[in-house]
């Protein structure tokens, strides 16, 4: 029942989180964020993705 409690099982779940978002959310990150602030300047999105690409080594 309290699984999340067991570190191994955590940092799998972090694990599969990272991928997941380096495979369906940070494709996007660009267009997202245009659409959230389009004054926005561009570096705030390349750092996004910078740190995607850093968790995801991880």
């Amino acid at each position: 029942m309290y699984r999340l409690a067991d570190n191994d099982v955590r940092t799998e779940l972090v694990a599969v989180l990272r991928k997941y978002h380096n495979a369906v959310i940070a494709p996007y990150v660009d267009r997202m964020q245009a659409r959230v602030d389009p004054s926005a300047p561009a570096e705030d999105a390349i750092c996004c993705r910078a740190e995607s690409r850093r968790s995801s080594a991880d």
